[in-house]
């Protein structure tokens, strides 16, 4: 019974975590990874985009102004931004993010390394990693998510703006700092609407794609044994 509790239970974790940290890692990699904001100031024509605000500003000068940001919440430096002038209210709302994104790398750090002692154990054979008709939880926990995000991006494709409201109400509870306006705050002109839907995108579809590796391998091998198993019983019966 206890080893059936543990089997159940370590099982479900291996699961979890794993789909913690593919979720994770995606936020964590836009964070850390600048080149992911420098490589569409281009893109999304952010330059000419500040001069119809009155902002000549060069590529330099966009991106030494995200450096500034991004050190002040990641790094602990005086908080800045660059070329930038600011108001008390959307410093606060940046302020506001750093404990999500603290939380966001502690739960990848922490949900990778359980996934992966989980991992040698289970090649120790400490625990068994239970099955449901051939799959295991790495296979099915990440579906649950998948299910999830499905919804999100269909709320989100039907209404953005009323979908990114209620991300905000959800993670900045009665809070209205994160309603930013261009004569106070212009550097939400460098955050335009399209870049947070391709934040978006990257982390989905970063998140199927490796939620869908081990469905894919158990897929497989629960075809060969299935062929396998058909292959005997033709043999028996002949």
């Amino acid at each position: 019974m206890k080893r059936k509790v543990l089997d159940v239970s370590l099982s479900s974790l291996f699961g979890i975590s794993y789909s913690l940290m593919i979720l994770t890692f995606p936020i964590c990699f836009i964070l850390f990874n600048r080149w992911f904001f420098y490589s569409q100031i281009n893109y999304l024509h952010t330059l000419s985009y500040l001069e119809n605000f009155g902002f000549n500003f060069s590529y330099l000068d966009v991106k030494n102004s995200y450096d500034a940001l991004m050190d002040s919440l990641l790094f602990n430096f005086p908080f800045s931004e660059g070329k930038f002038f600011y108001s008390e209210s959307g410093m606060n709302h940046f302020l506001d993010c750093i404990p999500l994104f603290l939380l966001c790398i502690i739960v990848f750090v922490v949900s990778f390394l359980l996934f992966f002692v989980l991992l040698i154990i289970n090649k120790k054979k400490v625990f068994t990693n239970l099955k449901v008709k051939g799959y295991s939880a790495i296979s099915i926990a990440p579906l649950v998510l998948t299910f999830l995000f499905i919804v999100i991006a269909i709320f989100a494709a039907i209404d953005f703006e009323n979908a990114f409201t209620v991300f905000h109400s959800i993670f900045f509870p009665g809070k209205e700092n994160w309603i930013f306006y261009v004569e106070d705050d212009p550097i939400i002109l460098i955050f335009p609407e399209a870049f947070f839907i391709n934040c978006a995108l990257f982390i989905v579809i970063f998140f199927i794609i490796f939620a869908l590796i081990p469905l894919i391998f158990e897929s497989i091998n629960i075809y060969k044994e299935k062929k396998k198993s058909k292959y005997l019983l033709n043999n028996i019966n002949s």
